[in-house]
């Protein structure tokens, strides 16, 4: 790996690798539920665990399939633990147990996004000090989008292979990093500009 240091990354490595940090924005609605007012007590071990999730995220397909080895594999976690068993486990494989694990993973992460972005929809079309008819026509208007999206979910899925897919989704991270960092300089430029 000292091989490639001093390599710059790409344009879609460093967009793709950045897509781990996008959390914050879902802070946008969730900050509503949180009461700042209580202190979590361990908090400074946050950054601890993210940073040991995200190293071995990195250096345990590096350890099992080599450098060279980790490009030939879509799904590295997949393949490392098919390769793996359990000798005592009344699942012999650990693969089963991955699966569940993404399983969860990718449930968690469709309700949170749905939900974050039906949430930010109802923020456009209807505001708390309006009358009740325009919170009813917020919450049509992202019922109907959210229909709308699942509809053509299923659509795409149905007319792309996988390699299309990933095709498609290296576009759309390559213009996300540029417009979240766009998001980023608004926000901060108009709370600067509210202080003053």
């Amino acid at each position: 790996m000292f091989h490639d240091v001093w390599q710059m990354p790409s344009y879609s490595s460093i967009s793709a690798a950045t897509y781990i940090f996008i959390g914050y924005i879902n802070l946008a609605i969730i900050n509503r539920y949180v009461d700042s007012k209580r202190v979590v007590k361990f908090l400074w071990t946050l950054p601890i665990i993210g940073f040991l999730v995200i190293s071995s995220t990195f250096f345990v397909p590096i350890a099992f399939l080599g450098v060279n080895g980790v490009n030939d594999v879509v799904f590295p976690w997949i393949f490392i633990t098919d390769s793996l068993r359990m000798e005592f486990g009344f699942i012999e494989r650990v693969l089963y147990l991955i699966l569940c694990l993404y399983l969860l993973l990718i449930l968690l992460f469709g309700i949170l996004t749905w939900h974050i972005g039906l949430k930010l929809l109802e923020g456009m079309f209807s505001n708390d000090n309006k009358l009740n008819n325009k919170k009813k026509r917020g919450k049509l208007y992202s019922s109907a989008f959210l229909i709308c999206f699942g509809i053509l979910t299923v659509i795409f899925q149905t007319i792309t292979n996988q390699r299309e897919f990933f095709a498609i989704i290296k576009v759309w991270l390559n213009i996300r990093f540029p417009a979240e960092l766009m998001l980023v300089a608004l926000v901060f430029f108009f709370s600067w500009r509210q202080k003053t």
